[in-house]
Formats: structure tokens, C-alpha cells, sequence
């Protein structure tokens, strides 16, 4: 028994999306020939395609796996576009209650893409349905394997049904956070942090080095901003995601409303019908919300708060609270009651968590005199702005924690803007420096690479022990343990079996069967006259002619083979043997010729007497003479060795294209 090693022991993380920015959050991994992409978003603030992840860097034919953590638009969006318009064919996962508002989610995003009359939408409610099938559900904790892939999801926090993947890829272990808290809510347990330590942490870093205030003092200043706006006798906006810190959001205001008689007169609005049918699919999936949702103390029942469809029904007329999507004010009604609210100092917009670069949210930070309307009209902006981030994200706090309990020791930073990475890669770095972290921060496109010296190796056995140089064979693999065995030994050695098919083709001619020995001998290694009749090709083809007008093509069946096969059937019917005059070595030294003179000018010329090429490239002497023994075709002499290294190299290729090819023998 002799062992080799095998594989490749190189991981590479690239993000095509989220990579030094939040939004289109889209991660690939490869390692040892599997890859997977985490999550397919699209970014919120920009339109149809420009907001993809930068899949031109990929072949989505190639990806094995499609894991999504969670139902905002940054992480799945993208998912029917790219299981539905693209060569993707593996597996796509996400948890059962992601799926759901996943399908209620993007409902709603080609309701609104068809109501705008939009011809380059990414995808229409065709696709939707037809790629709800082909998304299988992953619950927490569950091992599933695929490929030889082995992943496991935990609950991530953040939003209900969000998760974190952990991937095993032959005993290498990569954990990907996408969006988490480890803070618990109202409405939501916070993050599990994973028993087994990974090799490779993905993790974001949308909050860097901040640290969120306590849930008792932000709570406390929502209310406090809330109330101050409606005793005024203003008008409070609050722009929220339709699903996820809404919840939140109700339990808290429902709760304040309950508490203080004074507000009680004061109308809550929320404006999502995303967010209403969400609600019968959280009290779907009750296992999943926290214990005071569970026990009926914060169950989605509200007494003070109203359920909207449209701007019409707000009775602005006095102070109220509307609670609206999209979150970044882009468009929807949120937006409509921002432009019609801007411009009264009384108000105030209540911005409940993380906003996008290029948003409208993000630029009120700014406090400007001015703000654009949806119809690009200026108008002053007089209504107060506030913060108060109920974001779900992570901050340097909880991700400190996380780190220093799973101690891994290869840390790479997404999902978060330059300068607030780069803040805390140089944080990490110093907090961790004890095991020796290493912290990278990618941008989109930019990869990762780390080496794993695993030494898998394969065990040789049988009669391939017996070979010199090289051998040829099949490897065996069970779990992370491979055998390489000659084909013939296979069952010895495995409870597999090789079964062998023979075929059998009639091909009509009008020829004798010697006529097409030279024709063939032109493209196949081996040709054999055995008889006037009979002409082999290899040790796994045989024709043989029965009548004058049809001869029988039989071979073993094998990919190589068959398509030997399917051409020599082509070339009998479709070739008059006549014509194939040209000589193997002649057809070579024109096409190299013409390689030559593309690269080197058209003054390089084949003597096909002496059968040589003689000339000069940058003042050194070229001497090329045709040699049908040497492995490119060709010897060469020229002192300087990087043009000999070039020009043997498309000698090499030219030579593999144009010469027989050769057929197993065995």
C-alpha cells in the first residue's frame, strides 16, 4: 500500500457584493474544485442591474451551493434572477420561515416593479414561482450534505429566520454570519454563537468600531423623540424595512400607548401590507420568536395601531405616528409622506437604524435646507431628524464577544464602508493579537486566499503498485478517505461495480473499407488493417466491412470512445477520402507559420523543402526545424531563451491539435 496526496489545499473568498460596502451582499468560496455563494442581493440604492452583485467575475455553472441567511432585499433579492436566468444548477437553502417572507417579500417587489411599468425588471412573477421550487429548506442545527459539502445553519438573530452557515469542506470548516445580533428582543432571540470553532470566519462589520447604546437607554430615547413630535402638535415619520425592526418597532410604541393615557388619543399608523402578512407568518413559526411573544404578553395584536394601504387614509390633520416603508425613503409611501411633511418644522422623521450610502436617509444625516421630491422638485426641509438605530446589526461589542469565543484565527470583514472596516481590522488585529488573528477586509472582486496544509492523501492499492512513472486509475472516495485502483480491480476494493456496454452501429458507404485507412490515419493513433475487411482503431473500435455498401461500427462504450465513435461515423458518410491528401507535418507548419507571422510580423516564412523557418526577432537568430518526434513538433535554436520558451510553447499546442489522437490501449 503506497499513499500520494491529492487536492487542492487553497481556499479563496471573494465577494461580489458587500465587499467594502453594505448592499447586493454576495460571497464565493471555493475550495478543493466546490464553490459557494452566500447569499444574492442587490443594493437598495441603485436601479434593475446596476444593483447585482458583480456576477461577470463567476461562471454560475460552476457553483455548487446557494446559501441565503435571511429575507432582506441586500441578501436575496437576487435569488430568482440568478436560479431562474442563469446556468446555476446546484442546490439553493434558506430556513422555512426566511422562504416564506422571502416569497411575501418579492411578491411585493414585482407588484411594484410592474406597477412602474418597468420593461428591465430583473425578474417577473413567472420566475418567482418557478424558483420557489427549486429552494429547499434548512432548519437550525440540521446537517445536510451535498456534494461531499456538509453545512449546518444557527440562528442568527437580526430578523426571525435569519441564520448563519457553517460550511465543512473535507474537515475544513468556513462560518458565515451575514447579518447577526446576540442581543435578545421583544420579539426575537438574539444570535447562538456555533459550538465548533471555524477555520475561516466571514462576519460583518456594519457598525465597526461603535458601540450600539443599551436596549434601555435607545428605547428610551425613541419614545422621547416620538413623544415630543406628536406633543407638539407634530407629525412623526418613521421609515422602516416592511419586515424585521418593524416588529420591534410596534411593541414598543403599542407598549408606550398602553402605559400613557395622554398619548392614547394619538393615531398610530403603519403603512406596510408586507408588514401585515408577515405577522400570520410569525404566529406560523412560533418556536422562533421570543418568550414573551410565545406566552401572549407581546403577541402582534395591537390595540393603538392602525393598518393603512395608502397616504389617503392618514388623518394628518392633527398629530400621528406613521410608521412606512422603505427605510431609505427611495420611493413608496414613505417617501410620499416625507415630501409632504418636509417643509413643517412641527414634524420629525425618526430615522430607526442603518441607512445606505446614496439614499435619501443617509443624506438627511447631513441635515440639509433642501431635499428633493420624488418628481426632483427642491423643497426646503424644516421637520426635525433623528436617529436611533434599532439596527440588528452587530456592533464591536458583540462582535469582540464572538471572536473571542470562537477564537478563529483567519477573520475576514464584510457587509460594512471602508473607513469603518479598516477601523476595525486594525482593531481586531491588536484585540487578538494574542492567538494571532488575521483580519482581512476585501473589496468586491478582491480575493482571499488561505492555505490549508491538510496532506489529503489517497491510498494506492492493486496492481498500480506495480507501475514505474505514472499511473492511470479511478479514485475511490468515502467520506474524506480516497483509494486509487485500476478500473479492472474496482469491486476488489469497493462495493462498486463496472459494467461494460457494447455498441453496435451500421454505417452505409460507397467504398471498400481500405479507401479509408489513410483518412483516418490522419486523425487516430493505431489504425489497423487487420483484413481487406477489417480495420481496428485502438483496442476499443473495429470496423468491419459485411457488404459492399454498409460497414459496422462496434466499440465499448466510454465518453472518449463515443465521441471517436460518433466522428468516424461522420467521416464515412460525410467525407470522400480522396480529398485527405494533405500531409499531417504540412497542415502543422502552416498553422504554425501563421501563429508566427501574427505574433512576429508576415515576413516569417515555412521552407517546405528544407522544411525549416529561419528569422529574426529583435536581433536574435531564429532557426525552427520540423522534428514529427519532438513532443511540440519542432526543434529550435535561438540563444535567448524566453523567445525558444514562447515560440515552443505554441509549437506544443498547434502540434496536440493537428497530430492523431491517440486511443487507450487497455
Amino acid at each position: 500500500m503506497e499513499e500520494i496526496q491529492i487536492g487542492d489545499d487553497i481556499l479563496t473568498i471573494m465577494p461580489l457584493g458587500a465587499g467594502q460596502e453594505v448592499g447586493r451582499s454576495c460571497i464565493i468560496v471555493k475550495y478543493r474544485k466546490h464553490t459557494i455563494m452566500l447569499d444574492c442581493g442587490i443594493h437598495p440604492g441603485y436601479m434593475e442591474t446596476a444593483g447585482l452583485p458583480y456576477f461577470d467575475a463567476i461562471d454560475p455553472a460552476d457553483i455548487d451551493l446557494l446559501l441565503i441567511t435571511h429575507f432582506h432585499i441586500d441578501h436575496c433579492a437576487a435569488v430568482p434572477w440568478f436560479l431562474m436566468q442563469t446556468g446555476f444548477h446546484g442546490k439553493c437553502y434558506m430556513t422555512p420561515l426566511t422562504k416564506a417572507i422571502f416569497k411575501i417579500l418579492l411578491q411585493d417587489y414585482v407588484r411594484v416593479s410592474s406597477g412602474n411599468n418597468n420593461d428591465q425588471s430583473l425578474f417577473n412573477k413567472v420566475d418567482l414561482d418557478n424558483c420557489l421550487p427549486l429552494i429547499s429548506p434548512a432548519n437550525f442545527r440540521q446537517v445536510i450534505t451535498y456534494n461531499g459539502i456538509k453545512i449546518t445553519c444557527y440562528r442568527a438573530g437580526h430578523v426571525l429566520g435569519a441564520c448563519m452557515w457553517m460550511i465543512d469542506i473535507d474537515g475544513v470548516r468556513i462560518l458565515y454570519t451575514g447579518d447577526f445580533s446576540l442581543e435578545d428582543e421583544r420579539h426575537l432571540k438574539g444570535a447562538e454563537i456555533p459550538p465548533i470553532s471555524p477555520d475561516v470566519l466571514i462576519i460583518e462589520s456594519t457598525h465597526g468600531i461603535t458601540r450600539n447604546e443599551h436596549r434601555a437607554d435607545r428605547e428610551y430615547r425613541f419614545i422621547d423623540y416620538v413623544t415630543k413630535i406628536v406633543m407638539r402638535g407634530g407629525r412623526c415619520l418613521i421609515p422602516i424595512f416592511a419586515l424585521g425592526r418593524v416588529q420591534e418597532l410596534l411593541l414598543i410604541l403599542e407598549e408606550c400607548w398602553e402605559s400613557r393615557p395622554n398619548l392614547q388619543n394619538i393615531p398610530i399608523y403603519f403603512g406596510s401590507n408586507l408588514t401585515k402578512k408577515s405577522m400570520f407568518v410569525y404566529n406560523a413559526f412560533e418556536a422562533s420568536l421570543n418568550d414573551s411573544v410565545i406566552s401572549g404578553k407581546a403577541r402582534f395584536d395591537f390595540k393603538y395601531i392602525t393598518y393603512i394601504k395608502s397616504v389617503e387614509e392618514i388623518d394628518d390633520s392633527l398629530s400621528c405616528v406613521v410608521l412606512a416603508a422603505p427605510a431609505m425613503l427611495q420611493n413608496g409611501m414613505s417617501r410620499t409622506i416625507f415630501d409632504k411633511w418636509a417643509s413643517n418644522p412641527l414634524n420629525g422623521v425618526i430615522i430607526p437604524g442603518y441607512t445606505v450610502d446614496n439614499t435619501l436617509a443617509k443624506d438627511l444625516f447631513t441635515e440639509p435646507k433642501e431635499v428633493p421630491t420624488m418628481s426632483g422638485q427642491k423643497i426646503p426641509r424644516r421637520l426635525t431628524v433623528h436617529n436611533v438605530s434599532f439596527s440588528g446589526h452587530s456592533d464591536f461589542t458583540h462582535t469582540s464577544k464572538f471572536i473571542e469565543a470562537l477564537k478563529t484565527k483567519r477573520i475576514v470583514l464584510i457587509h460594512g464602508v471602508y473607513g469603518e472596516m479598516e477601523r476595525l481590522r486594525e482593531r481586531l488585529k491588536k484585540d487578538f493579537a494574542y492567538f494571532e488573528a488575521e483580519v482581512y477586509s476585501p473589496g468586491d472582486c478582491e480575493p482571499v486566499t488561505f492555505e490549508f496544509k491538510s496532506n489529503p492523501t489517497a491510498v494506492i492499492n492493486g496492481k498500480l503498485l506495480e507501475a514505474k512513472d505514472h499511473i492511470s486509475g479511478l479514485i475511490v472516495r468515502k467520506d474524506y478517505s480516497h483509494m486509487i485502483v485500476a478500473p479492472n480491480e474496482l469491486s476488489s476494493y469497493s462495493t462498486l461495480k463496472i459494467v461494460g456496454v457494447e455498441m453496435r452501429q451500421q454505417i452505409p458507404v460507397n467504398r471498400p473499407l481500405i479507401e479509408f485507412k489513410n483518412m483516418l490515419s490522419q486523425y487516430f493513433d493505431d489504425v489497423t488493417m487487420v483484413e481487406n475487411s477489417i480495420l481496428t482503431i485502438g483496442s476499443f473500435i473495429k470496423l468491419e466491412q459485411k457488404s459492399d455498401d454498409l460497414v459496422t461500427l462496434e466499440w465499448r462504450t466510454d465518453p472518449m470512445s463515443d465521441m471517436v465513435a460518433d466522428n468516424i461515423s461522420m467521416m464515412l458518410t460525410c467525407t470522400d477520402p480522396a480529398k485527405i491528401d494533405q500531409d499531417i507535418h504540412e497542415t502543422f507548419a502552416l498553422k504554425l507559420q501563421l501563429a508566427l507571422q501574427s505574433r512576429w510580423g508576415n515576413d516569417i516564412m515555412y521552407d517546405s523543402e528544407a522544411q525549416i523557418f529561419q528569422f529574426t526577432i529583435n536581433g536574435n537568430d531564429v532557426l525552427i526545424a520540423m522534428d514529427p518526434d519532438a513532443p511540440n513538433g519542432i526543434a529550435i535554436e535561438c540563444e535567448n531563451q524566453q523567445i525558444s520558451d514562447m515560440i515552443s510553447k505554441i509549437a506544443r499546442k498547434l502540434y496536440e491539435f493537428v497530430k492523431p489522437m491517440s486511443l487507450p490501449t487497455v
